[in-house]
């Protein structure tokens, strides 16, 4: 009896979930890669959500083919809120990093003027008649050190900013005519706020232009050197597989499209014409 009466409460359970036994009921279906939320097509913005899935049969990737426009689609392509989201993040870290390396060259470049100023002239403070005597700098390891240092720091931390253009040698001698520009400036403004001191001489005085030179040709020696040092640094201290493709990347920025094309078509194989075909 009590068999009959545990088969019949199974039983009634059985036609009010719909005819089938709490064990015979199937489990949740399995919501397949790319159906968890909807997605639009990137051509034309139809939903895509529901579609079938189809193969690529060049590259095996599981694909939306769009019926409006007939786009093929990724079903791992990232929604459009998350694509908005990403390219504002990107905008903004792109507009950052280019204000960052403009203020950065705005600066350098005011400290070499500073530099050119500073060393225009050496003085004498006469205390008791309160008079300050001007003449033209002498040269002195203090001022060689200085635009030495200063200027290899400059062209080796400069050059990693400008990694669009290839040859070193090339960004140093435009970096150098920009820091003697700049050392001009500088030394040509101390000169000309002279009106409370007595006349002074002009301060482009050959040991002034010597220091200036020197950092000119520290400025080229560091733009030159800095990519060599750069690559030895990273793979000393980075694993292969870290360095190589940071390596590869940086200088993917100073390639041009038509470069690339050019080393694809160098890597193809060519084959026999129809010309030899016939022969």
């Amino acid at each position: 009896m009590d068999t009959s009466a545990s088969v019949s409460e199974q039983q009634v359970q059985a036609i009010r979930s719909g005819g089938q036994l709490p064990e015979e009921r199937p489990g949740p279906a399995r919501v397949r890669l790319g159906e968890e939320l909807p997605i639009f097509c990137e051509r034309c913005g139809y939903s895509l959500h529901g579609l079938p899935q189809v193969r690529c049969e060049h590259c095996t990737v599981l694909q939306f083919h769009c019926p409006e426009c007939g786009h093929h689609q990724a079903i791992n392509t990232l929604r459009p809120a998350v694509q908005r989201a990403l390219g504002q993040i990107r905008a903004w870290t792109l507009g950052l990093l280019v204000t960052f390396r403009i203020g950065y060259f705005l600066a350098l470049l005011f400290a070499w003027a500073g530099m050119g100023a500073a060393w225009a002239y050496s003085y004498n403070y006469n205390s008791s008649a309160r008079t300050v005597h001007f003449k033209q700098v002498e040269l002195s390891s203090e001022m060689i050190a200085g635009f030495s240092i200063f200027g290899m720091s400059f062209g080796l931390v400069s050059r990693m900013f400008l990694l669009r253009w290839r040859r070193g040698a090339v960004i140093g001698l435009f970096l150098a005519g920009l820091i003697v520009t700049a050392a001009f400036i500088g030394a040509w403004l101390e000169y000309s706020t002279s009106w409370r001191y007595d006349t002074r001489p002009l301060p482009y005085s050959p040991n002034w232009l010597i220091g200036v030179a020197i950092g000119a040709i520290a400025v080229v020696i560091g733009a030159t050197a800095s990519w060599p040092l750069w690559a030895g640094l990273v793979k000393v201290f980075l694993p292969k597989r870290a360095s190589e493709p940071l390596l590869a990347w940086q200088r993917s920025l100073s390639e041009r499209p038509s470069d690339h094309a050019l080393s694809e078509l160098a890597r193809d194989k060519v084959g026999p014409s129809s010309h030899d075909n016939g022969r």
